[in-house]
Protein backbone atom coordinates (compact mmCIF):
# COMPACT_ATOMS: atom_id res chain seq x y z
CA UNK A 1 0.00 0.00 0.00
CA UNK A 2 1.39 3.35 -1.11
CA UNK A 3 1.85 6.00 1.91
CA UNK A 4 0.11 9.41 1.76
CA UNK A 5 2.63 12.52 1.62
CA UNK A 6 1.06 14.49 3.99
CA UNK A 7 1.62 18.55 5.38
CA UNK A 8 0.88 19.48 8.93
CA UNK A 9 -0.49 23.02 9.38
CA UNK A 10 -2.06 24.63 12.46
CA UNK A 11 -6.00 25.18 12.20
CA UNK A 12 -7.80 28.48 13.24
CA UNK A 13 -8.09 26.82 16.77
CA UNK A 14 -4.70 26.01 17.16
CA UNK A 15 -4.93 22.57 16.57
CA UNK A 16 -2.59 20.70 14.34
CA UNK A 17 -3.99 19.18 11.19
CA UNK A 18 -2.79 16.98 8.31
CA UNK A 19 -3.08 17.46 4.75
CA UNK A 20 -1.98 16.01 1.52
CA UNK A 21 0.69 17.37 -0.12
CA UNK A 22 -0.48 19.16 -3.12
CA UNK A 23 0.50 18.73 -6.83
CA UNK A 24 3.09 21.60 -6.50
CA UNK A 25 2.03 22.33 -10.91
CA UNK A 26 -1.34 22.13 -9.98
CA UNK A 27 -1.60 23.93 -6.98
CA UNK A 28 0.49 26.87 -9.13
CA UNK A 29 -1.79 26.60 -11.89
CA UNK A 30 -4.68 27.14 -8.92
CA UNK A 31 -2.53 30.09 -7.63
CA UNK A 32 -2.06 31.39 -11.01
CA UNK A 33 -5.86 31.84 -11.79
CA UNK A 34 -7.14 33.35 -8.45
CA UNK A 35 -4.72 36.17 -8.58
CA UNK A 36 -5.58 36.78 -12.48
CA UNK A 37 -9.24 37.28 -11.25
CA UNK A 38 -9.01 38.88 -7.83
CA UNK A 39 -9.59 42.32 -7.81
CA UNK A 40 -7.43 43.03 -4.41
CA UNK A 41 -4.34 41.55 -2.41
CA UNK A 42 -5.52 37.59 -1.56
CA UNK A 43 -3.56 37.01 1.69
CA UNK A 44 -2.08 34.06 2.70
CA UNK A 45 -5.37 32.68 4.62
CA UNK A 46 -7.37 33.10 2.01
CA UNK A 47 -5.80 31.33 -0.41
CA UNK A 48 -4.52 28.52 2.32
CA UNK A 49 -8.81 28.36 2.56
CA UNK A 50 -9.09 28.10 -1.13
CA UNK A 51 -7.15 25.83 -1.95
CA UNK A 52 -7.23 23.81 1.20
CA UNK A 53 -3.48 23.78 1.14
CA UNK A 54 -0.61 23.91 3.40
CA UNK A 55 0.66 27.61 3.73
CA UNK A 56 4.08 26.86 2.90
CA UNK A 57 3.11 24.97 -0.24
CA UNK A 58 1.33 27.88 -1.30
CA UNK A 59 4.90 30.40 -0.61
CA UNK A 60 6.73 27.83 -2.61
CA UNK A 61 4.35 28.09 -5.30
CA UNK A 62 4.33 31.97 -5.34
CA UNK A 63 8.18 32.04 -4.68
CA UNK A 64 7.85 29.89 -8.43
CA UNK A 65 5.50 32.35 -9.95
CA UNK A 66 6.99 35.68 -8.74
CA UNK A 67 10.36 34.00 -10.37
CA UNK A 68 8.39 32.79 -13.65
CA UNK A 69 6.34 36.50 -14.01
CA UNK A 70 9.76 38.61 -13.39
CA UNK A 71 10.41 39.18 -17.04
CA UNK A 72 6.97 39.52 -18.23
CA UNK A 73 4.79 42.68 -18.61
CA UNK A 74 2.68 41.61 -15.63
CA UNK A 75 4.36 40.33 -12.19
CA UNK A 76 3.61 38.93 -8.98
CA UNK A 77 3.63 41.18 -6.25
CA UNK A 78 3.30 41.30 -2.50
CA UNK A 79 1.32 44.24 -1.03
CA UNK A 80 -0.91 44.81 2.00
CA UNK A 81 -0.24 41.94 3.51
CA UNK A 82 -1.53 39.72 0.29
CA UNK A 83 -0.43 38.81 -3.01
CA UNK A 84 -1.59 40.37 -6.62
CA UNK A 85 -0.90 40.46 -10.04
CA UNK A 86 0.19 43.64 -11.53
CA UNK A 87 1.76 45.76 -14.52
CA UNK A 88 5.52 46.29 -14.91
CA UNK A 89 5.84 49.75 -13.63
CA UNK A 90 7.79 50.70 -16.88
CA UNK A 91 4.71 50.36 -18.40
CA UNK A 92 2.34 52.72 -16.49
CA UNK A 93 2.15 55.10 -19.36
CA UNK A 94 0.89 52.87 -22.03
CA UNK A 95 -1.64 51.45 -19.45
CA UNK A 96 -2.88 55.24 -18.76
CA UNK A 97 -2.85 55.93 -22.40
CA UNK A 98 -5.72 53.22 -22.98
CA UNK A 99 -7.31 53.83 -19.91
CA UNK A 100 -8.01 57.43 -20.53
CA UNK A 101 -8.79 57.07 -24.43
CA UNK A 102 -13.14 57.03 -24.53
CA UNK A 103 -13.84 53.97 -25.84
CA UNK A 104 -16.75 53.73 -28.47
CA UNK A 105 -20.23 52.19 -27.80
CA UNK A 106 -21.85 50.62 -30.48
CA UNK A 107 -25.66 50.04 -29.67
CA UNK A 108 -27.93 47.76 -31.36
CA UNK A 109 -31.15 48.78 -32.79
CA UNK A 110 -32.90 47.50 -30.12
CA UNK A 111 -30.54 48.88 -27.70
CA UNK A 112 -31.19 52.29 -29.38
CA UNK A 113 -34.82 51.69 -29.34
CA UNK A 114 -35.00 51.16 -25.73
CA UNK A 115 -33.04 53.94 -24.72
CA UNK A 116 -35.17 55.97 -26.41
CA UNK A 117 -37.56 54.91 -24.61
CA UNK A 118 -36.38 55.30 -21.57
CA UNK A 119 -34.92 58.87 -22.46
CA UNK A 120 -38.42 60.05 -23.49
CA UNK A 121 -40.78 58.31 -20.78
CA UNK A 122 -37.90 58.58 -18.18
CA UNK A 123 -39.15 58.00 -15.19
CA UNK A 124 -39.99 54.09 -16.38
CA UNK A 125 -40.05 50.94 -15.26
CA UNK A 126 -38.92 47.60 -17.23
CA UNK A 127 -42.49 46.53 -17.42
CA UNK A 128 -43.55 49.97 -18.86
CA UNK A 129 -40.38 49.78 -21.56
CA UNK A 130 -41.39 46.23 -22.72
CA UNK A 131 -45.62 47.26 -22.86
CA UNK A 132 -44.18 49.56 -25.48
CA UNK A 133 -41.39 47.06 -27.06
CA UNK A 134 -43.72 43.94 -27.34
CA UNK A 135 -40.88 42.07 -25.77
CA UNK A 136 -38.53 41.22 -22.99
CA UNK A 137 -36.05 44.04 -22.47
CA UNK A 138 -34.49 42.98 -19.28
CA UNK A 139 -31.03 41.98 -20.18
CA UNK A 140 -30.79 45.76 -22.72
CA UNK A 141 -31.92 47.74 -19.73
CA UNK A 142 -29.11 45.66 -17.84
CA UNK A 143 -26.79 46.69 -20.25
CA UNK A 144 -27.28 49.96 -20.57
CA UNK A 145 -27.06 50.62 -16.89
CA UNK A 146 -23.49 48.72 -17.40
CA UNK A 147 -22.38 51.28 -19.76
CA UNK A 148 -23.77 54.20 -17.62
CA UNK A 149 -26.33 55.76 -19.83
CA UNK A 150 -29.30 54.34 -17.87
CA UNK A 151 -29.91 54.60 -14.00
CA UNK A 152 -32.04 53.78 -11.45
CA UNK A 153 -34.01 56.64 -10.13
CA UNK A 154 -36.28 55.33 -7.45
CA UNK A 155 -39.18 52.77 -6.78
CA UNK A 156 -42.36 53.39 -8.51
CA UNK A 157 -45.72 53.54 -6.27
CA UNK A 158 -47.52 50.95 -7.82
CA UNK A 159 -47.82 47.21 -6.45
CA UNK A 160 -44.68 45.65 -6.64
CA UNK A 161 -42.76 48.84 -6.36
CA UNK A 162 -40.83 48.11 -9.84
CA UNK A 163 -37.46 50.30 -10.20
CA UNK A 164 -38.13 53.28 -12.09
CA UNK A 165 -34.90 54.06 -14.77
CA UNK A 166 -33.76 57.37 -16.52
CA UNK A 167 -30.96 58.32 -18.47
CA UNK A 168 -27.57 59.63 -17.19
CA UNK A 169 -25.32 62.82 -17.85
CA UNK A 170 -23.00 60.21 -19.98
CA UNK A 171 -26.23 60.15 -21.78
CA UNK A 172 -26.49 63.27 -22.49
CA UNK A 173 -22.63 63.68 -22.76
CA UNK A 174 -22.59 60.93 -25.80
CA UNK A 175 -25.62 61.97 -27.79
CA UNK A 176 -24.15 66.07 -27.73
CA UNK A 177 -26.51 67.32 -25.57
CA UNK A 178 -26.69 70.36 -23.20
CA UNK A 179 -29.86 68.71 -21.55
CA UNK A 180 -32.71 66.57 -21.76
CA UNK A 181 -34.83 69.48 -22.84
CA UNK A 182 -32.85 69.43 -26.06
CA UNK A 183 -33.90 65.98 -27.33
CA UNK A 184 -35.35 65.87 -30.99
CA UNK A 185 -38.99 65.31 -31.76
CA UNK A 186 -39.91 61.95 -31.08
CA UNK A 187 -43.19 59.85 -31.05
CA UNK A 188 -42.17 58.65 -27.65
CA UNK A 189 -42.57 62.00 -26.26
CA UNK A 190 -46.06 62.62 -24.00
CA UNK A 191 -47.89 65.95 -23.11
CA UNK A 192 -48.16 65.90 -19.23
CA UNK A 193 -52.10 64.87 -20.10
CA UNK A 194 -51.05 61.55 -22.02
CA UNK A 195 -48.13 60.50 -19.78
CA UNK A 196 -51.34 60.99 -17.18
CA UNK A 197 -53.67 58.40 -19.73
CA UNK A 198 -50.39 56.22 -20.01
CA UNK A 199 -50.04 55.85 -16.30
CA UNK A 200 -53.66 54.59 -16.09
CA UNK A 201 -53.40 52.56 -19.30
CA UNK A 202 -50.19 50.55 -17.42
CA UNK A 203 -51.86 50.13 -14.33
CA UNK A 204 -53.18 46.56 -15.20
CA UNK A 205 -49.96 45.80 -16.99
CA UNK A 206 -48.07 46.32 -13.85
CA UNK A 207 -50.12 43.94 -11.52
CA UNK A 208 -49.67 41.13 -14.32
CA UNK A 209 -45.63 41.24 -13.88
CA UNK A 210 -43.96 39.56 -10.99
CA UNK A 211 -42.29 41.45 -8.62
CA UNK A 212 -39.47 43.51 -9.34
CA UNK A 213 -36.53 43.57 -6.73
Amino acid sequence: MESVELAEHQTDTGQAENLPAADPVLLKRQLETLLFIAKSPLRLDQLKRLLKADKQQIRDGLTQLEAEYQSRGIHIIHIAEGYQMATDQEFAGLVQDLVLTPQKVTLTAATLETLAIVAYRQPVTKAQIEYIRGTNSDSIVNGLVEKNLVEEKGEAQVPGRPMLYGSTDLFLKEFGLPSLKDLPPSPYALSPEERKQTEIDFSPKLQEVPHET
